[in-house]
């Protein structure tokens, strides 16, 4: 069976399967790669923050706010920005606003 075979029949690409491989070779065994969701998670409240300190702002924006914060600021890529946001249920400048109104007490 040739690699690409084996990548179609995995339903992956010929690349990852050589990483795959290349990952077996150098360990001798397949570990599942450690979750990255505890970074995201320890700059939630500085994304949220930031989203609606500036509502009309995007993620591409947020992230560039985020990483000139004053003091050591934080890396988040866009996609991450997103997805937190999507979470909060703030990932619309709309839904920034209504939860601003909201917090401020205002219907």
């Amino acid at each position: 069976m040739t690699a690409l075979e084996a990548a179609r029949q995995w339903g992956w690409t010929p690349a990852y399967l050589h990483k795959v491989r290349r990952r077996l070779e150098q360990d001798g065994v397949l570990k599942p790669r450690p979750s990255r969701s505890w970074r995201s998670m320890a700059h939630r409240d500085a994304v949220i923050e930031q989203a609606l300190a500036h509502p009309d702002v995007g993620p591409k924006r947020l992230s560039g706010i985020l990483r000139n914060l004053p003091g050591s600021g934080c890396r988040v890529g866009h996609g991450t920005i997103s997805t937190i946001l999507k979470e909060a249920g703030l990932n619309t400048a709309e839904a920034r606003h209504s939860k601003l109104r909201e917090l401020a007490g205002v219907a």
